[in-house]
């Protein structure tokens, strides 16, 4: 789970608008923990949402430092334990996040 919080946080640096908000958060959601890693800056376009997990997708086809494939290896990671994982854009940006399950 380093990993996959290390690949969004760092997604997250990346994109986030100058001066702009990143904010990371966990809640307890229906027996799950949510993890949120949110910048502010500009949104995805809904229609390349589902790509961003993809390797090598670049949004838009911005240029950026690192290989494409961050986002794919914590999609990956987050597959292998089955847990369930998305992006959404927000007013002011976008949150990637995923749910852990909570063990009693």
């Amino acid at each position: 789970m380093e990993q996959v919080l290390d690949n969004l946080i760092g997604n997250a640096r990346k994109y986030v608008s100058p001066g702009g908000i990143l904010r990371i958060t966990l809640e307890k959601e229906e027996g799950f923990l949510r993890f949120g890693v949110y910048n502010e800056g500009d949104c995805i376009r809904e229609e390349d949402l589902p790509r961003v997990w993809d390797k090598f997708y670049r949004v838009g086809g911005r240029s950026t430092e690192g290989a494409g494939l961050g986002l794919a290896i914590a999609a990956g990671i987050l597959e292998l334990h089955g847990w369930k994982y998305g992006v959404r854009n927000r007013e002011k940006g976008v949150e990637f996040y995923f749910f852990a399950p909570i063990e009693d």
